[in-house]
């Protein structure tokens, strides 16, 4: 395990230059610092790398770092998934108390239920391939560069979000993997949502049974969700976009 102490210096600097929010980025194998854009909606508070930043070094990628600049260098809870997740060590430089923090994340899966949403590690499609994983026991492939994971579209025009090229891009991503869609609804089937006014779908949920959804929210911690009234009445059809059923 390296110490980082010349990248910290960098990273230092790099946080200096911009002390009103998190900055944030990579370090490689080589030791190379990869500085990123934050995109996240509160980039004083938290840090999201734009994954089209990254797409090309990924699999070179060691060690993921940013910095507070309001609070101690103490890793938040999302700080820690988003490492454990993605099993990879974290550096956190904080500007409140000018220290490092370096942390290594262990390999323990992270539950199900009473995650936090964060874009692209621990959302909505996140919580359904590791519901597939660890109930199943169905490894899915995970979404290669599409758009519906690296834009938020409560942050979009509506108009921009309902363009044809975001039109099928959550249901395309399922069916390339091995879903296809049906007209009733069974356990472990996959249920697509969209948001009033807004025509592609854009969230996901899992059906467990009993009226009984698993979903993650944007914004909020996953949860159970009953919603018997809808699937009792079948109205479930008419308020969702798709219901999938994996059958690789």
């Amino acid at each position: 395990m390296s110490d980082f102490s010349e990248q910290k210096e960098i990273i230092k600097n790099l946080a200096f230059l911009n002390p009103y929010e998190e900055i944030c980025g990579v370090i490689l194998n080589n030791g190379s610092v990869f500085s990123c854009k934050n995109i996240s909606n509160n980039k004083k508070a938290h840090f999201l790398i734009d994954p089209r930043q990254i797409e090309d070094v990924k699999k070179e990628i060691c060690c993921l770092y940013h910095s507070h600049p309001f609070s101690t260098s103490v890793p938040s809870r999302e700080d820690e998934l988003i490492s454990r997740k993605l099993q990879l060590e974290g550096l956190i430089f904080s500007l409140l108390d000018q220290k490092f923090n370096h942390y290594i994340p262990d390999d323990k899966p992270i539950p199900l239920l009473g995650r936090p949403f964060i874009l692209g590690t621990l959302d909505c499609i996140e919580l359904v391939r590791d519901y597939y994983k660890f109930n199943l026991n169905i490894e899915l492939e995970n979404l290669d560069f599409y758009d519906c994971r690296l834009i938020s579209y409560k942050d979009m025009p509506v108009s921009k979000y309902n363009k044809p090229e975001y039109k099928n891009v959550m249901l395309d991503y399922f069916k390339n993997i091995g879903f296809h869609e049906v007209n009733n609804l069974k356990v472990n089937d996959v249920v697509l949502f969209k948001e009033k006014d807004v025509i592609p779908a854009c969230h996901c949920m899992v059906y467990l049974g009993g009226g009984e959804f698993m979903g993650q929210n944007s914004f909020s911690y996953s949860k159970i969700q009953n919603l018997k009234h809808l699937v009792s009445s079948g109205k479930i059809k008419n308020k969702s976009y798709s219901i999938l059923r994996y059958s690789k």
